[in-house]
C-alpha cells in the first residue's frame, strides 16, 4: 500500500498464510482456476469462503459494500446469473444481498488467512458452517 495508503487510511490486511495441508487449502484447489480467472477479471479486495467442491467469493468490502460470486459444479455465478439463469427476481436478489451480509457479519471472529493465487493475494475465511449457510441460501432463492 505504501506511505500515501497509510496517509489515507487505507491498510493492508495482514493475515497469516493459509496452511497448504489446510482442509481450505484442500477446497481450493478444486475451485483454483475459476479463482485465478475472476482475479484477472475482478481488481477489487476478494475474500474467499472455501466449501466442499464450491467457493464462497466476497468482492469489495463486506458487509457494507460488495458483490459476491460463488463457484459451484465448476461455474462461477453471481447475481446477474441468478437473476437471468435461475429466474429469481430482484426482490428476491436484494433479500439474498441482505441476508448474505448478516452471515458475513457472522464471521467477525473467525481467523482468515493470505493466500497467493498466481500474482494476487486474497483473503481465506474458512468456516464450514457459515459456506453451509450460504450454499443453503443460494438454494432456496435458486428454486
Amino acid at each position: 500500500m505504501g506511505l500515501l495508503g497509510g496517509l489515507f487510511g487505507k491498510k493492508e490486511e495482514q493475515h497469516p498464510p493459509l496452511d497448504a495441508s489446510s482442509e481450505a487449502a484442500r477446497d481450493l484447489d478444486s475451485v483454483k482456476a475459476q479463482l485465478a480467472t475472476l482475479t484477472t477479471q475482478v481488481p477489487d479486495r476478494i475474500e474467499v469462503m472455501p466449501a466442499e467442491g464450491a467457493a464462497y467469493v466476497f468482492i469489495g468490502t463486506p458487509p457494507k459494500k460488495f458483490g459476491i460470486a460463488w463457484i459451484e459444479g465448476g461455474e462461477l455465478h453471481n447475481f446477474k446469473t441468478l437473476l437471468a439463469g435461475r429466474g429469481a427476481s430482484p426482490i428476491t436478489v436484494e433479500r439474498l444481498s441482505n441476508q448474505l451480509r448478516e452471515l458475513y457479519a457472522e464471521t467477525e471472529g473467525t481467523q482468515r488467512f493470505s493466500y497467493m493465487l498466481g500474482e494476487r493475494q486474497i483473503v481465506i475465511t474458512p468456516s464450514r458452517d457459515l459456506s453451509g449457510k450460504i450454499s443453503q441460501l443460494i438454494a432456496a432463492v435458486s428454486k
